[in-house]
């Protein structure tokens, strides 16, 4: 497999970067500092490619992607970023904008584009690094700690995305033989009545509307929806 990792001069970029080496993945590694992307792609077994690239700069981030997209990238890693310490109303304007830029606008950037082409392949992995500081508010490193819940939020929302697109059958029928065998349980008729179609949207009310038809309560059948489409409310 061949892996883009970013901001992999350094920290956990680095770090990551040679877990993926010592797994056999083939290597690309980007950030701003050549020499220091050279000196570790020498360390690493199979060595990598070094692409330098400010990853600030948006014209730099779709030049990256263009560069490499005839690579087949199967695993891109989203890692680069920085932090800034001080009180909100001190910290240098200039420096929270490149950090907004790099924490925030690459990451988006990169995982829109090469998402694209991974959805297109039916392959791919995209692992975008965040923090526990995702989790709270940050007094005195409040854009670092926003930039982190950005990504996080993202992220979550993108794989809840992937997760509500259509199944393919063979997954579809392994989850409908992993639900108790007694054929009366309202979350294997959903799934019967669904076969295949995403638990969400029209096509899940049209379900459950039939099984309330058939006698269901409305409390059995939006409970067992909401369990299929992990927490999506319906009206009633």
């Amino acid at each position: 497999m061949k892996a883009l990792v970013t901001g992999a001069s350094s920290g956990l970029g680095r770090d990551i970067a040679r877990v993926l080496a010592a797994r056999g993945c083939k290597l690309i590694l980007t950030a701003r500092s050549r020499d220091k992307l050279e000196a570790l792609a020498k360390t690493l077994p199979g060595g990598a490619q070094v692409v330098c690239a400010d990853l600030s700069d948006e014209k730099e981030c779709h030049r990256l992607y263009e560069q490499l997209r005839a690579e087949k990238i199967d695993i891109l890693v989203n890692n680069a970023g920085f932090g800034l310490c001080g009180m909100f109303d001190k910290t240098d304007l200039d420096a929270e904008l490149r950090l907004i830029d790099t924490n925030i606008r690459a990451v988006h950037i990169l995982t829109k584009l090469f998402l694209r082409d991974f959805i297109a392949r039916d392959s791919g992995y995209i692992l975008n690094v965040a923090s526990s500081a995702a989790f709270f508010p940050g007094p005195q490193m409040a854009a670092y700690y926003a930039s982190k819940a950005y990504v996080m939020r993202l992220t979550l929302g993108v794989r809840e995305e992937l997760r509500r697109r259509k199944l393919p059958r063979e997954l579809w029928d392994a989850a409908l033989d992993e639900l108790p065998e007694q054929s009366d349980t309202v979350e294997r008729l959903l799934m019967q009545k669904l076969r295949g179609r995403a638990p969400e949207g029209a096509e899940l009310r049209r379900a459950c509307a039939a099984l309330i038809r058939r006698g269901f309560s409305w409390e059995e059948v939006s409970s067992a929806a909401k369990r299929l489409s992990h927490g999506l409310e319906l009206d009633e």
